[in-house]
C-alpha cells in the first residue's frame, strides 16, 4: 500500500508546513500536483489485487458514510448541487460508448446492491423513492409532466420490444422457430421473416 499522506487537519509541524505550501501554490502548480496524484492513484489501483481493492473500497465507503452522517441540511444540499454540476459536465463530453459503459456498470452495481438488501431495507428504499417522486411531481409544470410521461411511454415501448425480441431469440435458440433474418441489437419485428 502507498504511504499515507499526513492529515492536513492535524496540528503537527509537518501538517502546518504542508498547509502553508499549498496555500502559496499557483493554479498551474496545484493542477500539476493533483494530476500527478491522480496518475499515482491510477497506477496503484491497477496493480492491486481484488482483496486489496475490496478493502480500499470498504474503507472509502465507511469514511464517506461517516462524513455524510456529520453533514447538516445545508452542507448536504451544497454537496449534491456540486455533484449534479460535475455529473452534468462529465456527461456532456461522454461518447455513446462511454455512456453505455457507465450505464451498464451502474445497472450491475444497482442489481448487486439490491440483491443484498433485507426486506426492511427494501421497504425503506421504496418508501423513500415514493416520497421523492411525490415531491418531484408536486412541483412539476404541465410541460414537465408531459415530457416525463412521453419519455416513460418510449421506455415502456422499448422494453416491450426488447422482451418480445428476447422471447423470439430464445425460441430461435431452442429450435421452436426458424428465422429468415434479424437486425442486430434491437430486433425490428416488422422486418422479420418466419420460415416454416
Amino acid at each position: 500500500m502507498p504511504r499515507r499522506r499526513c492529515n492536513l487537519s492535524q496540528c503537527s509541524r509537518n501538517a502546518k508546513r504542508m498547509r502553508l505550501v499549498r496555500s502559496q501554490e499557483f493554479e498551474e502548480g496545484r493542477d500539476a500536483r493533483l494530476s500527478a496524484t491522480q496518475e499515482h492513484q491510477t497506477r496503484f489501483c491497477a496493480a492491486e489485487t481484488s482483496t486489496q481493492r475490496e478493502a480500499r473500497l470498504s474503507s472509502n465507503r465507511s469514511r464517506m458514510m461517516t462524513t455524510r452522517n456529520g453533514e447538516n441540511g445545508e452542507q448536504r444540499k451544497a454537496r449534491l448541487s456540486v455533484d449534479r454540476e460535475a455529473h452534468a459536465l462529465s456527461r456532456k463530453c461522454e461518447t455513446f460508448a462511454d455512456r453505455e459503459t457507465r450505464l451498464s456498470f451502474q445497472r450491475a452495481r444497482t442489481t448487486n446492491a439490491r440483491s443484498q438488501e433485507t426486506q426492511d431495507e427494501r421497504k425503506i428504499r421504496l418508501n423513500a423513492e415514493r416520497e421523492a417522486h411525490a415531491l418531484s411531481r408536486e412541483s412539476e409544470t404541465f410541460t414537465d409532466r408531459e415530457i416525463r410521461l412521453s419519455s416513460q411511454r418510449v421506455r415502456t415501448a422499448n422494453a416491450k420490444k426488447d422482451k418480445i425480441a428476447e422471447v423470439i431469440l430464445i425460441q430461435i435458440y431452442t429450435g421452436k422457430i426458424k428465422i429468415g433474418y434479424t437486425f442486430s441489437s434491437t430486433i425490428n419485428l416488422t422486418n422479420m421473416r418466419l420460415v416454416s
